[in-house]
């Protein structure tokens, strides 16, 4: 499915990259990224998941949903406020 079709009912403050990739599976826990997967990094009471963006895109992940800027590699970075 396209990231553009699965942010289409998401109110995205920014999106830096291109929204037009295909992606396989989405997921908040790096441990479960596969090829082409949207991490989404959920702020936690315990840790942010900001924190495991690298983990996430060592592991093939063609986006990352975060609610701050991050550097993601390479990967599309879709900005939310929560």
């Amino acid at each position: 499915m396209k990231l553009s079709h699965l942010l289409r009912d998401v109110p995205v403050r920014e999106t830096h990259g291109p929204k037009d990739i295909d992606i396989t599976s989405v997921t908040p826990d790096s441990r479960l990224v596969s090829q082409d997967a949207l991490f989404v990094a959920i702020p936690g009471m315990v840790k942010d998941g900001t924190e495991f963006i690298p983990q996430a895109i060592q592991k093939g992940a063609a986006a990352i949903v975060t609610t701050s800027a991050a550097d993601p590699g390479g990967a599309t970075n879709v900005i939310v406020d929560d």
